[in-house]
């Protein structure tokens, strides 16, 4: 790949940038010189993209936004280099350290945006802004690109089930439905689209038709984990915590280390008056991947519940090390507190 870039280099900069001092060569009378210059920088171009790609696939965004700054410094009105930007920016946040990525996903986010504003008509593009104003925690202004791209392309269901998860989450529940019946006029068989469902029938108040939506979306897809989960979750809701924790504690134990899964059992065996075996699901979680400060926090929540401060400590460590600021966090550390103070003699 590097052998790539060390060709691209001269390229962009004087192609796609038009940043060499030097004189254009000379042209013999009669040659066509300006459209080859055409061509070779849009040429240039092209390889500049494919180098991005590639760069992208391989894991290596730094080396990618190299590439698109100057991509979009040469082209500023460009949405295809601005969304190569935004993807970049991306990349390299999510693959960042934890406490750089809020802001890398924001600039992502911002870059998206831009993006969007110069091909309005992409429906692609104006979901693709939405992700990622989503990602970085901008609900309502994700909710507004998803609906812009259920606008453009009313037959692509992904874009109503995206602004119906938008809208779940910012409380409108009963949009949501609406969006979900939309979404499931395009696509009647998507068990996802029962996922949400059970999930804002649930918050709305009606855990019995969550439960019914949860296993139509089993039925639909009995293999999945998210319909399994739901289901647990509505089960959990009626007051029936052990079917809840029986369904999840009969998968796999590689399912069971997904951290949503062991989030819904954890909250199942809690409820069930069984804390330790809450913190071992959080734990074969977090051995599943280390990095993972919801599992740690969740680990130490659980481990209080039995009145091991110990193991709780140790596992407040760790999720300090990931997310040292995150809200959750500090209120797990003032309940050990609380804890220890509790059984101080």
């Amino acid at each position: 790949m590097n052998h790539m870039l060390n060709t691209l280099t001269p390229l962009i900069a004087c192609a796609v940038l038009a940043g060499c001092d030097r004189e254009p060569p000379a042209s013999s009378p009669g040659s066509s010189a300006p459209a080859a210059s055409a061509r070779a920088t849009h040429r240039a171009r092209d390889d500049a993209r494919v180098a991005v790609e590639q760069y992208l696939l391989e894991g290596r965004p730094r080396e990618a936004l190299v590439i698109t700054t100057k991509l979009v410094e040469a082209e500023p009105a460009g949405a295809i280099e601005k969304e190569l930007h935004a993807r970049a920016l991306l990349a390299d946040a999510m693959l960042g350290p934890t406490e750089a990525r809020a802001v890398g996903l924001d600039l992502a986010a911002d870059a998206y945006r831009s993006a969007a504003s110069l091909d309005p008509s992409s429906a692609a593009l104006q979901h693709a802004a939405g992700v990622a104003l989503d990602q970085s925690g901008r609900v309502r202004d994700a909710l507004e690109h998803y609906r812009r791209a259920a606008a453009i392309d009313g037959t692509n269901p992904q874009y109503s089930l995206y602004a119906a998860m938008a809208l779940r989450r910012l409380g409108e529940t009963a949009e949501a439905l609406r969006a979900l019946d939309v979404a499931q006029r395009s696509a009647p068989d998507e068990p996802l689209i029962e996922v949400v469902r059970s999930d804002a029938l649930l918050a709305s108040g009606d855990p019995q038709g969550s439960l019914r939506a949860a296993q139509r979306a089993r039925t639909l897809a009995p293999r999945d984990l998210e319909p399994r989960i739901a289901e647990a979750r509505a089960l959990r809701a009626l007051d029936r915590a052990e079917e809840a924790a029986e369904s999840l504690t009969a998968l796999p134990h590689a399912a069971r280390t997904n951290e949503a899964v062991a989030q819904e059992l954890a909250e199942s065996l809690l409820a069930i008056g069984r804390a330790e075996a809450a913190a071992r699901a959080w734990e074969d979680s977090l051995e599943a991947d280390p990095r993972r400060w919801r599992s740690a926090v969740g680990a130490a929540e659980a481990w209080i519940a039995a009145g091991d401060s110990i193991r709780a400590n140790a596992r407040l460590e760790h999720a300090r090390a990931l997310a040292p600021k995150e809200p959750r966090v500090l209120e797990a550390q003032a309940k050990l507190n609380a804890a220890r103070r509790a059984t101080a003699p």
